[in-house]
């Protein structure tokens, strides 16, 4: 049957008054479609096991010796700097031995100045002793040149009383004479070859008695020498045993503790006397679930911290960058070290020992994925437990 002209026009009327009302469902529809998209969102692993520490160890001061404690200077909290004096032990018995070692060391170094100089002494007088003998040489050798030369002078006249003797010129007297001559002029030669041994005999003989006497001293001076070297153990010792009875600390910082003890205590070696916190710069140390951190938590990364002690609606929350972390988990869980912004201790007094959670940002994703994730998550069967294997299907 025909549809009137009227009845046409009024369903095209209620067609597009549908289509306006469903605009702003679409449109609002389009927009969220654009946000899940577009939208990034992050995601954290969290942890509420963080504390703020030193970014060097704490460090603890400990007596190396047993000892009464005869001076205390140590508060809690106090700032000390490296080298300050905190406890002082008793040591009136090292001091007398301190002081026995230095007397004995300085007699022991006067006795080497002694000998020293009685060594370089005795070189001079076996230098000067060389030279006195190379002159004793030099004269006896000018004594034997000059008997050999009478000797050849006697020994030409008794040639030529011999021949005059012959031509009967001379007399038998004269070449008796002149045979005497010539036996003591060869007399004296070998009485100046004799001299001239003589004195290299005394020079050989004097030079060892020195040399004796030179490696006698050095024999002496390497005894005291030896002597000396065990005085100054003894000295060294000592002296060590009173710088171990000053307790200094090592670095300067705060102190963090201190042991209940007061002058007249007795403290064993070993025993803490304190702990001492470095005037350093803060990092954050946090503690992750292996599965939240292992593969997601990198260095660089970001981070936001809520301290337990200071409200994060008053203070804020405090920036940090992740540093390190590590690669095996310990106690079951794995050690994150984040470091703090600059102005991180300009709104919040930072201090040793603070507690706080930790949210590190490990991925940015858009609604839309993080939504496929979670739904990926639901349907993903459960994981098999440990040992199981799969069921065989039914034949």
């Amino acid at each position: 049957m025909p549809t009137s002209f009227a009845d046409t026009t009024r369903a095209l009327e209620r067609q597009r008054l549908g289509w306006l009302a469903a605009l702003p469902w679409l449109l609002l529809l389009g927009a969220w479609a654009f946000w899940a998209c577009r939208a990034r969102v992050h995601l954290y692993a969290s942890t509420s096991r963080a504390r703020s520490e030193v970014t060097r160890m704490v460090s603890r001061v400990v007596s190396e010796r047993s000892g009464r404690i005869v001076r205390l200077d140590c508060t809690l909290g106090e700032h000390v700097t490296a080298g300050a004096v905190l406890v002082e032990l008793d040591a009136a018995l090292e001091r007398p031995q301190l002081a026995r070692a230095q007397s004995e060391l300085d007699s022991l170094a006067a006795q080497l100045s002694a000998i020293d100089a009685q060594i370089t002494v005795e070189r001079a007088r076996r230098s000067a002793r060389a030279r006195m003998d190379e002159l004793a040489r030099a004269r006896a050798d000018v004594g034997l040149e000059q008997a050999r030369a009478a000797a050849l002078q006697k020994q030409e006249l008794a040639h030529i009383t011999d021949g005059l003797t012959e031509a009967q010129l001379s007399s038998r007297v004269e070449q008796l004479q002149a045979e005497s001559a010539l036996l003591l002029s060869q007399i004296e030669v070998g009485g100046a070859s004799v001299a001239v041994e003589h004195v290299r005999a005394v020079h050989d003989y004097e030079d060892k008695t020195h040399l004796a006497r030179i490696a006698e001293l050095e024999r002496q001076r390497a005894g005291v020498e030896a002597e000396r070297g065990v005085k100054l153990a003894e000295l060294q010792a000592a002296e060590l045993a009173i710088r171990r009875a000053r307790i200094v600390a090592p670095v300067g910082g705060k102190l963090g503790s201190v042991a209940e003890q007061q002058v007249g205590d007795v403290l064993q070696a070993g025993d803490v006397v304190a702990t001492l916190i470095p005037e350093d710069g803060m990092q954050i140390v946090a503690e992750f679930e292996p599965s939240h951190a292992v593969g997601r938590i990198v260095p660089g990364q970001l981070a936001q911290i809520r301290f337990e002690a200071f409200s994060w609606t008053q203070f804020g929350l405090a920036d940090a960058r992740v540093r390190s972390v590590a690669s095996e988990p310990r106690d079951g869980r794995i050690r994150v070290e984040l470091q703090l912004a600059p102005n991180t201790a300009q709104r919040i007094p930072l201090q040793h020992g603070l507690a706080g959670s930790v949210d590190v940002v490990v991925d940015t994703v858009s609604p839309l994925e993080l939504g496929l994730r979670s739904i990926g998550t639901l349907l993903s069967p459960p994981a098999l437990a440990a040992g199981s294997s799969p069921a065989e299907p039914a034949p």
